[in-house]
């Protein structure tokens, strides 16, 4: 899928930065009309589209992908932070997938997506819209998500006990401000 880019502004929030809506993105780039038809296109024919954004910053690339089109299913989008944006666009359709099945546990570690386990929470749409910007704008509508959350080196998610701070600070606990 396209990779949609922003730059690193010098923000002290770096999810902040992941949220700014850049002139050298893709949208802009292509023009919208192509960027909204390349969209379409793809929800037609894969019932779903994946887009990511990379913010470079001192300690490297922060990745956020996610999903647009599930909602025309009455189906929540899904967002991802800090991996690869690859990797996250194949187990992203791989949630689809179960997601679509009604296969897809909610507070609990899947082991079958990825190679690590993951973990999907409820976020509120809220919560959501700062990251989903492009789904909301499709839908017209601020849209409910399901964050995958993945663990850290010894397989602790960010809100267990002693997790790496490290992976606690790419992926902002969204979940966490459910109403």
């Amino acid at each position: 899928m396209s990779k949609l880019t922003t730059s690193y502004a010098g923000s002290t929030d770096i999810h902040e930065t992941l949220m700014k809506h850049e002139e050298n993105c893709k949208c802009c780039t292509d023009g919208p009309e192509v960027f909204w038809a390349d969209l379409e296109q793809r929800i037609k024919t894969y019932g779903v589209a994946i887009l990511g954004t990379a913010t470079e910053t001192p300690h490297g690339e922060l990745s956020l992908s996610y999903t647009i089109g599930l909602s025309d299913l009455g189906l929540p989008e899904i967002l991802v932070f800090g991996l690869p944006m690859q990797a996250a666009h194949v187990i992203l359709n791989a949630a689809v997938s179960r997601l679509k099945e009604g296969n897809l546990p909610l507070d609990v570690p899947v082991t079958e997506l990825a190679n690590l386990p993951t973990c999907f929470r409820a976020v509120a749409p809220t919560a959501a819209a700062p990251y989903i910007i492009q789904a909301n704008n499709r839908a017209g509508r601020e849209l409910p998500a399901l964050q995958l959350v993945w663990p850290d080196t010894r397989g602790r998610f960010p809100w267990e006990p002693e997790a790496e701070a490290r992976f606690k600070c790419v992926q902002p606990e969204l979940y966490s401000k459910l109403n």
